[in-house]
């Protein structure tokens, strides 16, 4: 994930990628943080990138959670604890999967309790 290379964002994410590079964030060992933090980084540069170039739709609500997760953070290469880590991870990969529906749309029409 280099400035010169071209990554699908949505492919990158799908394939869970993200959740992992998430997930590296609660590791204790330095080196896997900072390489975490900088995958991080290029990631969200390629997403800013494809939103404005309008190529592949990249989930509002996943850069929101990264921008949670880029403003959440007070000092450089700061580890991440496990539990907020794998909670990102999973909110990563519920973003990104198909089908799935996050926001309550309201009652059924047919609900036997509507005020009429």
């Amino acid at each position: 994930m280099s400035a010169e290379c071209v990554v699908q964002c949505t492919v990158f994410a799908a394939r869970q990628c993200l959740s992992y590079v998430l997930a590296a964030l609660s590791s204790t060992a330095d080196d896997t943080r900072r390489a975490a933090y900088h995958c991080l980084r290029l990631y969200y540069d390629h997403a800013e990138a494809a939103v404005s170039q309008r190529r592949r739709a990249v989930p509002a609500m996943l850069l929101y959670l990264l921008d949670c997760v880029r403003y959440g953070v007070d000092r450089p290469n700061a580890r991440v604890p496990c539990i907020v880590a794998t909670f990102l991870a999973r909110a990563a990969h519920l973003l990104t999967t198909p089908g799935i529906t996050l926001l309550y749309t309201g009652w059924p029409l047919s609900s036997p309790h509507q005020i009429p």
